[in-house]
This record gives structure tokens, sequence and C-alpha cells, in this order.
């Protein structure tokens, strides 16, 4: 009973869905967009955090102003995906508000080869980053598809609050039928998170994909 992981093995089932509360329902709460600026090389990356931000701009530089404050929860008021509040993410004096961005990078050591895999991989989108990250590192590495197909292939998400399933065009329907049978409640959306992800491939070369879904700013800045 000392290992964290068995209590919650036995809370998860693969052949049917449960309600909210049958997952010990304590919530995180997070808002629905921010920004993720991915460098290779340099300083780290910034976040204005909602469309516009705080929507106030600094008199003397013009710059608009961040509304960090926001990623903190407030009692008695859902965030905008209906999320309630966690009481750990409540306004602290000197406390950090708790935040979806999940950015990875991971290390594919395979012994006896010098050149080493190494994949980063981030999000923007609120709650829908860590299903989406979390997504292409699996494409990635399990279903070893390259860092534009894993970037691009459709798909899922469910944030227990509302018990929901969200899927994008495209997604398989013989999955999309399984898991209705397993009583998830389905929600086709046009799209989900936007994710950002770059690759050093086993042949020593350096390969990124900038989503699609963020249509005509999904350029990248520059190389």
């Amino acid at each position: 009973m000392t290992n964290r992981a068995f209590p919650m093995k036995n809370v998860i089932f693969c052949d049917a869905q449960k309600t909210p509360t049958g997952y010990d329902d304590e919530v995180l709460v997070d808002e629905i967009t921010v920004n993720l600026i991915m460098i290779l090389a340099g300083p780290p990356g910034q976040d204005q955090r909602r469309r516009l931000g705080a929507a106030v701009a600094s008199p003397s530089t013009g710059i608009l102003w961040n509304d960090e404050m926001d990623d903190f929860s407030t009692p008695h008021h859902p965030n905008a995906f209906g999320i309630p509040p966690s009481p750990a993410n409540f306004i602290r004096p000197g406390k950090r508000p708790m935040s979806s961005q999940s950015p990875l990078i991971i290390f594919d050591k395979t012994p006896g080869n010098r050149a080493k895999r190494v994949l980063a991989v981030g999000g923007a989108g609120g709650s829908t980053i860590i299903s989406g990250v979390a997504g292409v590192a699996l494409h990635s590495l399990l279903l070893n598809a390259n860092v534009k197909q894993a970037v691009d292939a459709p798909r899922l998400h469910n944030q227990l609050y509302p018990n929901t399933t969200s899927y994008e065009p495209n997604f398989p329907q013989a999955y999309l039928t399984d898991l209705k049978n397993r009583g998830h409640i389905m929600k086709r959306v046009q799209n989900l998170t936007v994710v950002t992800a770059a690759e050093r491939a086993v042949d020593g070369q350096l390969y990124a994909n900038s989503d699609f879904r963020k249509g005509e700013e999904s350029s990248p800045a520059g190389y």
C-alpha cells in the first residue's frame, strides 16, 4: 500500500468509463489559451496566456501585459471549460499558479549507438495541452511516426469535467465506436490543442513541425 501506483491502478478500467467521482476527482483549474515558443538554443520562452493577455498595455512600451494571475483558481467559479476550482490552486501570498503547460524533452539512449534520439514537444491550449503533448509523444515513440506525422495525427481529449471525450475530424471510426461502447460521450471538434515538436533523429538530422492547427501563424519564426 506504500506504492502510489497501486491504488491508482484499481480505479482504472479498460472496458468501461467511470463517473468523475470514481476517479477521486480533485481537480486543477486552468484556462483556455496560452502561447508556446519553442527555441532550440536560446533563452526561455515567454507566455502571454490568453488572447490579448490582460487586455492592458504598458503605457511606456505599448507591450501587452500577460494575465498569469488567471492561472489561479477562484473559489465557487468554474473555469471556461466547466472545471470546478481546486483548493490547491487558490491564490496565496508568495504562491505560483499551477498550469497545464507540459513540455517534454525525451532522450532515447540506445546502447552502443552514439547518435542519440531526442524529442522535444510542447503545446498551447489550456487543459488540452496535456493530452495533445502526450499524444504526439506516443505517436512518435511507440508508433514510430516521424515528427510531422505525430503532430498532424488527429487527437482525442477528455478532462473529466465536463465528462465528454472530444475528437478531431478524421479520427479512426473504429476507435470512436469502441469508446462509445465503453460509455464515453463523444463530441466532435474542429481542432484541439496546438503542438510544436522538434526531433533529432537517429541519423543525426534535426526535424521540426509547427502544427497546422494554428493556421496562417503555423510557420516557424526562423532558423
